[in-house]
């Protein structure tokens, strides 16, 4: 019964794990990677980016660049890997401050009803057009308690348009997520979790930038896990998500596939929070994986995993990288699944190597998980049945005893049973033979003392001779009618008279 619980619950984790567990990942079109060049196969879900909030009417757009991508996106993904998912993201600031902080068109839209209606239809057709199963708002920022009523009433709608568009097209609701910043409190700038929690089917969390070099004067972690001096990190964020109300299972875990470039002050000094004097290598000092990658081969340098942090980091020269190589992808999915989040999200799938080493590690470091757990189980199961092999040895043992005890005893009752018969059965055969014979014949017995005295106490003097069955004696007893001759036995000290 104990095995069978344990396989019934390793299946109920695989099939949970391969049914609910988000692989997800960005493909951008200003990367000029190949849409078809994206392994699918390592995904559940794609996130296709983006299209654009007009100003003037608020409806959503594609830009005539993207459109020839954005248009046959899901049939190139689907064809490599039929069960994916494709959503289409939808930037919330405004078309040329990509990848900077900016809501500015999102909040001028939710404020008015009309802006809304306008954002939600053309979102919906947009979707549908370009075969899309959800849709992605990104990245959209805390605001005021006074803007929170309109994003609580947009996110409501927005919901309430797709539930109800289904019945018209007869296709499965689209999929709604939002893209959000790594805590829901920013200063005096929030979101409103209950509305999000109520209306998205998860949050995925831009855990990652807290550091950047153009910013900052000193090596940082931009994607710390945890950070002992400041709440600049991701533990930190996921756990005030789920404090304010956002179920863990709403929580999408951000993975980056790019790092940030400093230039060091003094390249010996090349720890984490190191002093430095800005960026280095790239413009924005934001640096591609597949770039770091080919910079560590080249210069045949071998990272640094701070397990504090949860980072890689190296130095080349002056320069120093900090980066999410394997170690910390494998930290960090080992984490989203011990605090029990839906999943993962890459930002972007482009900056991966050629040998998809980081997005490998993602797929794959769950299942590493099921079987560690697998392990355990066994290991339990095995203990288990040993301490049940244990008890039905100790069992065995008490039940041997028993029947043992049970058996000896039924033994020694029959044998007493048997003797006591037997000998009851001999003198009941005695005494008959006994009264037999003094039924048929005349003789009289007599006792040992009778005999005794007869013989003078079986005197030389009366002794007769001696036969086979012992001496023989003359007597002359008062108590008989005639002198009789007594023939006494003396082998075993029995003694019989015989006339």
């Amino acid at each position: 019964m104990f095995k069978a619980n344990i396989l019934v619950l390793l299946s109920f984790l695989n099939f949970a794990d391969s049914q609910n567990w988000i692989r997800s990942g960005y493909w951008c079109s200003e990367s000029g990677f190949p849409v078809s060049h994206i392994n699918s196969r390592l995904f559940t879900h794609l996130v296709c980016a983006f299209a654009y909030i007009n100003s003037s009417n608020y409806e959503i757009y594609i830009k005539a660049s993207d459109e020839p991508y954005i248009s046959t996106f899901t049939e190139t993904v689907t064809s490599k890997n039929p069960s994916a998912k494709t959503l289409l993201s939808i930037w919330a600031g405004e078309a040329n401050s990509v990848l900077e902080e900016d809501s500015s068109m999102f909040f001028d839209m939710i404020n008015q009803s009309s802006h809304r209606t306008s954002f939600i239809k053309s979102s919906i057709m947009a979707a549908r057009r370009h075969g899309f199963m959800g849709l992605d708002l990104s990245y959209v920022l805390p605001t005021t308690p006074a803007n929170k009523a309109n994003m609580g009433s947009f996110f409501y709608e927005w919901r309430e348009a797709t539930n109800s568009e289904p019945r018209k097209y007869n296709t499965p609701p689209l999929i709604l997520t939002m893209g959000a910043m790594y805590s829901p409190v920013r200063d005096s700038l929030s979101y409103p979790v209950d509305d999000i929690k109520r209306n998205f089917d998860w949050v995925h969390m831009r855990s990652f930038d807290y550091h950047r070099s153009s910013k900052y004067r000193f090596t940082g972690a931009h994607a710390a896990l945890y950070d002992p001096s400041s709440n600049l990190n991701t533990d930190y964020g996921i756990h005030e998500w789920i404090r304010l109300g956002l179920p863990a299972k709403k929580l999408v875990i951000g993975l980056p596939y790019h790092g940030f470039a400093w230039t060091l002050v003094n390249s010996d000094d090349y720890a984490i929070g190191a002093p430095a004097k800005g960026k280095a290598l790239t413009k924005d000092g934001s640096v591609s994986y597949t770039y770091i990658k080919w910079q560590l081969n080249y210069y045949g340098v071998k990272p640094l995993f701070n397990s504090t942090y949860v980072v890689n980091y190296c130095k080349i020269g002056s320069s120093w990288i900090g980066f999410d190589d394997a170690e910390a992808i494998k930290t960090k999915i080992s984490y989203a699944k011990e605090k029990g989040l839906l999943g993962y999200n890459v930002f972007q799938i482009p900056h991966d190597d050629a040998d998809w080493i980081l997005s490998t590690t993602a797929k794959e470091m769950p299942n590493a998980i099921l079987i560690l757990k697998a392990c355990s189980l066994r290991i339990l199961m095995t203990s288990f049945k040993a301490q049940e092999e244990g008890k039905n040895q100790e069992n065995k043992q008490q039940l041997w005893v028993i029947v043992l005890s049970t058996t000896l005893a039924a033994m020694i009752l029959v044998s007493a049973t048997i003797c006591f018969l037997k000998r009851k059965s001999i003198i009941l055969k005695g005494k008959a033979v006994w009264s037999k014979r003094n039924k048929y014949t005349n003789q009289q017995g007599f006792t040992f003392a009778q005999i005794a005295a007869a013989t003078d106490n079986f005197s030389s003097e009366n002794k007769l001779g001696e036969g086979g069955f012992g001496p023989v004696y003359k007597v002359i007893c008062p108590f008989m009618s005639i002198s009789s001759k007594a023939k006494v036995p003396t082998r075993n000290a029995k003694y019989r008279s015989r006339r």
